[in-house]
């Protein structure tokens, strides 16, 4: 797995080793240096992790671990890396991969619940899949709980509750927009796209709306036939839909 930033690449191989290239400053990196790379670095840090997924944001990653634990780096002047104890102001950074532990979760009330599901680590709520946009970042539980933090939103992983996406569960989910103008979009498991955020982005998809979302809405025209999406940096969205013969 391979992603890019505005100035970073990273790189995920298959034994689940990262390494990242680029621009050092802000800790982009994640080596604990501000010199830039012209070649593929490994990160030793996360040497006794096994990563599963990278999310590359414009300008901050996270990487998902096979424990279903999040770690994050780079810049955080919006909060988009999602600890709790975090200063933010303009210098804000973290210069090697942070675990996001269970003090910056926000609203699980149920926490026991999960536990004795299975569907919570030592750290935290067990994510299996992870976003990063411009400023903001999103993850997904085993249980299809969404959370997301950056900016306008939270500082620290914040639980959008499963009844307002008419109780189901969410299965993708991705970060879109520029900073001032950020859109996140989540699939259902009925095949459903809702998105919320900023409208003057033009990505939510949606007729009638203006100024700033901040509850998912269903894009009706799209029915229940969306497979996947992929959102820029930009103000652009594709959405993967399911074609019959009566679409």
């Amino acid at each position: 797995m391979v992603g890019c930033g505005h100035q970073h690449t990273v790189i995920l191989t298959d034994d689940g080793e990262v390494l990242t290239c680029g621009v050092g400053e802000y800790g982009l990196l994640g080596t604990g240096s501000t010199v830039d790379a012209l070649a593929p670095v490994p990160l030793e840090s996360l040497g006794k992790e096994d990563i599963v997924q990278i999310a590359v944001g414009y300008d901050h990653t996270l990487a998902l671990t096979s424990q279903g634990t999040i770690y994050s780096w780079g810049r955080n002047n919006n909060g988009q890396l999602g600890h709790a104890d975090s200063y933010i102001d303009i210098y804000s950074m973290e210069n090697f991969p942070r675990l996001i532990d269970s003090d910056s979760v926000q609203g699980i009330e149920n926490e026991n619940d999960l536990r004795e599901a299975g569907q919570w680590s030592n750290a935290c709520p067990i994510f299996t899949q992870v976003a990063a946009g411009n400023a903001r970042s999103a993850a997904i539980t085993t249980d299809g709980l969404l959370f997301v933090w950056g900016s306008r939103f939270s500082f620290q992983p914040k639980l959008i509750p499963k009844r307002l996406f008419n109780g189901k569960r969410v299965v993708k989910v991705g970060c879109g927009g520029d900073s001032g103008r950020s859109v996140i979009a989540a699939i259902t498991d009925d095949g459903a796209l809702w998105t919320l955020g900023d409208s003057s982005s033009k990505l939510l998809g949606l007729k009638g709306v203006s100024g700033k979302q901040p509850l998912p809405l269903q894009v009706a025209a799209l029915g229940n036939k969306v497979h996947d999406i992929s959102l820029g940096f930009g103000q652009h969205m594709v959405a993967f839909v399911e074609i019959t013969e009566d679409s």
